[in-house]
């Protein structure tokens, strides 16, 4: 049986055994599949999930899919999870929707490994987080990728095990709703940046040192 990792840092064991979504020993993406995948997360109290990830776009591209590899709804053992795609000797391997942690996957999977794609999440405080590129064997994001939340925080870059990106462009909205977006290294706002009201005016630019604050310069509204 495989094995995958999951994507929190705790290493457990991850097995999945054949479940199909149709008698069929080989089965091809459907819309009554997807819509079933879901249904299974909305049932789990998964609801407001759901109906992010696919108002993210996550579904799967038939023109993307390999017409040679199996479609599956695997179902872990010993573990919370499901999973509806292309699979290879029970490997999740080709593209693929895997539901598990109060997560969202839609992936291209390399033996149970997700190369590349989208996740969406409801954080701890029933927020949404949207996530497209790539990961590591963890699940974690990792490599280059962008992020944003229901807050309109957004995030472009490299990300390194689930931090936000290492080296890149983001957007981050401050407590009283202002924003600011500029570059980050090493995680840390560096730079000019340029702030915004909530309404969205440019109203200053922001300079930084590796996260410390070393200048605020007012921008003349005329």
């Amino acid at each position: 049986m495989p094995v995958i990792y999951p994507k929190t840092k705790k290493h457990v064991s991850k097995k999945f055994s054949k479940s199909f979504i149709q008698p069929s020993p080989h089965l091809k993406f459907t819309k009554e599949g997807i819509k079933a995948f879901f249904q299974i997360v909305r049932e789990d109290g998964g609801d407001k999930l759901a109906n992010i990830a696919i108002k993210q776009g996550l579904s799967i591209n038939l023109k993307q899919t390999d017409e040679t590899k199996e479609v599956q709804l695997l179902q872990g053992v010993n573990i919370d999870a499901i999973y509806y795609g292309e699979s290879v000797d029970n490997y999740l391997d080709g593209w693929g929707l895997l539901y598990l942690d109060e997560t969202v996957f839609e992936c291209q999977w390399k033996q149970n490994v997700p190369i590349f794609g989208k996740c969406v999440q409801i954080n701890s405080s029933n927020q949404w987080e949207f996530y497209e590129g790539q990961f590591d064997e963890e699940y974690r994001k990792n490599g280059a990728g962008k992020w944003e939340d229901e807050l309109s925080c957004s995030f472009k870059g490299e990300w390194k095990e689930d931090c936000r990106p290492v080296q890149g462009y983001g957007r981050r909205v401050l407590s009283d709703g202002t924003f600011e977006e500029g570059q980050f290294e090493n995680g840390k706002a560096n730079g000019v940046h340029k702030h915004y009201s909530k309404e969205g005016n440019f109203v200053a630019l922001v300079t930084y040192e590796m996260g410390i604050l070393v200048k605020h310069e007012m921008v003349d509204q005329q």
